[in-house]
């Protein structure tokens, strides 16, 4: 080549091009397909791995926030959509500001944002999200059609919305067959709110994760729903003390049982069903201690005080002095 004759990376070979593409950021890639038609294609060809752990979305009225990150780089990117603009942000590590590319669009901030998205989940090839969480009071129809079009395999959920019937809508679209954490938020500060849960748990993203987050809003669910959760936090309209009785003798069945955490609003029942109790003066919580069959070096403990009920694996040493098992 004559020296004065300059080479861009359209012209590189396939093999360099892939080299540079699997060594660059996820932010770089997103940029590089936007330089030219020949390197949109053969990216979109090629699909080289965005290697993504975490992704992070919020989509409010005027802009969208997304933050991707692969935990083997220090930092995450972070992109906002904007009237017409992209805004990527990169942190500098000396002195913790961020530094700024914006991208003109021609575009609308969300159909800017549904491309990349799409463009996103094309390119994650190998690796299993940790974490997708979703922030947004009501779903936009464009992302359940990319979410249609490719379902989303991530090992968390996490979604923060105004509705069960959101959840609902996107849930549904997530890959269950590696789910293992589900995280539900209420958009709102609302936290007498009460959801209709009864769809959701029929699905397989309920039934297939074994840990649970509900802390801003009540639901009306029978405890059986909750039965195949080995760690789980959530609020529960009203529960019986034949309810907690059900829950124990499946927890004591549970080998890999950990920790339960219910707040209630209403308790029926009269809790000397349960046994005489160790009584925590400090705290006023009443505590019962059952022997798991086949683990004889843990106990079951549960904790009860006005509002919390707690189920947790402990060591039999952590048994206070004085205490019934």
């Amino acid at each position: 080549m004559p020296k004065n004759q300059q080479c861009s990376l359209a012209d590189m070979p396939e093999n360099v091009m892939m080299q540079i593409l699997e060594n660059s950021h996820f932010r770089s890639i997103l940029t590089l397909r936007k330089v030219s038609h020949d390197l949109r294609n053969f990216i979109d060809d090629k699909k080289p791995d965005m290697k993504l752990e975490i992704v992070k979305i919020r989509i409010g009225y005027s802009r969208v926030k997304m933050v991707l990150h692969d935990l083997s780089k220090s930092k995450p990117a972070r992109i906002k959509y904007m009237g017409k603009e992209e805004i990527c942000e990169e942190e500098i590590p000396q002195n913790r500001k961020f530094r700024k590319a914006v991208i003109l669009k021609s575009e609308d901030f969300l159909d800017s944002f549904f491309k990349d998205f799409q463009i996103i989940l094309n390119l994650q090839t190998t690796k299993i999200l940790q974490r997708f969480s979703l922030t947004v009071y009501k779903i936009p129809e464009e992302l359940k059609k990319v979410l249609r079009t490719k379902p989303l395999k991530t090992q968390c959920f996490a979604i923060t919305t105004s509705d069960p019937y959101e959840i609902l809508d996107v849930i549904s679209l997530i890959d269950s067959r590696n789910l293992k954490e589900i995280c539900f938020y209420n958009i709102d500060d609302m936290p007498e709110e009460i959801w209709d849960f009864e769809e959701i748990v029929k699905l397989e993203q309920w039934k297939k994760p074994t840990i649970l987050e509900i802390v801003e809003f009540y639901v009306y669910l029978e405890v059986q729903n909750f039965f195949h959760f080995t760690q789980a936090d959530f609020r529960i309209l009203e529960i019986t003390v034949e309810d907690i009785l059900e829950l124990k003798k499946n927890y004591l069945q549970m080998p890999s049982f950990e920790f339960v955490h219910v707040e209630y609003k209403n308790l029926i029942g009269g809790i000397d069903q349960l046994g005489p109790s160790f009584l925590e003066t400090d705290n006023q919580k009443q505590k019962w201690f059952f022997k798991f069959l086949e683990n004889p070096e843990f106990l079951l403990e549960i904790s009860l005080s006005p509002k919390h009920l707690y189920f947790q694996k402990i060591p039999v040493s952590n048994v206070p002095d004085g205490a019934l098992i």
